[in-house]
């Protein structure tokens, strides 16, 4: 059975807890999203369920679409008791313009031809229908965490704009999200991932793309060792503190996450 904390649902058993820059990123997501009526969502990405249960909550019909075997099987126990939310691991034929919001935090990243994927995305929202996607902000920081999660790329804000423009959305909000708490958590993830890494290659063993992306949604190593820590009354201070902060800085590009809110045309 999961908890919900501060930060979200919790999954002790199964070792899942959400990470800082996730933590940061719903909060301004669920921000948004309270001034917006409640219908059918699809989640592309929707790894191991935890936006899922906030939105069945809030009274969203859910619908998840996550292709890895090993976060359907953490999601499948985060909704066990749910009535309004499904999981897929693959499209279907009846979602065509079925749903009311799109939405797919981290995914385009990840994916080789990110026009082809949002275009066919976009054919599963109505018309007039909301889109809200996230990726990891400014080309110029790749690092080996990047590699670690399987991305071809990172975003510039306008890059960002103009390939929804190009999609046939209409941007509404185009925001920075993260600094300065995910900035700095980042250094330490690029450390530890870059020490993961050479410890593959001193091993010789290789993975794909394709194979650090399917763990990327629920590998939560770095995140476990940290939670016990993370849920004490003085970081949950800090993170209140670390919301009010990305807030006023949403404008400026320092958040190292990109958030976009569009409409449909």
């Amino acid at each position: 059975m999961f908890k919900m904390s501060l930060y979200g649902p919790v999954l002790p058993t199964r070792n899942w807890v959400p990470a800082p820059r996730y933590i940061l990123r719903r909060k301004r997501i669920l921000r948004h999203l309270t001034g917006y009526t409640p219908g059918k969502v699809l989640e592309v990405g929707s790894g191991a369920g935890a936006l899922l249960v906030d939105l069945a909550q809030a009274n969203y019909v859910c619908t998840g679409y996550e292709i890895s075997q090993a976060a359907r099987e953490v999601a499948a126990e985060f909704i066990r008791d749910s009535h309004t939310i499904t999981l897929c691991s693959e499209a279907r034929s009846n979602w065509v313009a079925h749903f009311d919001y799109l939405m797919a935090f981290e995914v385009l990243e990840h994916i080789e031809d990110d026009y082809a994927a949002l275009s066919e995305w976009l054919n599963w929202l109505r018309p007039n229908g909301m889109a809200l996607f996230s990726v990891p902000a400014h080309k110029r920081r790749w690092t080996a965490s990047d590699v670690w999660v399987g991305h071809c790329r990172r975003y510039d804000k306008a890059d960002l704009v103009r390939l929804c423009e190009q999609s046939g959305l209409e941007v509404l909000v185009v925001e920075h999200y993260g600094f300065p708490i995910a900035n700095l958590v980042e250094i330490f993830r690029t450390r530890y991932h870059a020490r993961r890494l050479q410890a593959l290659e001193s091993q010789q063993i290789s993975m794909t793309r394709d194979e650090h992306n399917l763990q990327s949604g629920v590998e939560r190593t770095a995140e476990t060792k940290l939670y016990k820590y993370m849920d004490t009354p003085p970081i949950r201070m800090l993170f209140r503190v670390g919301f009010w902060l990305q807030h006023l800085t949403r404008n400026l590009p320092l958040g190292n996450g990109l958030l976009i809110i569009a409409r449909k045309k």
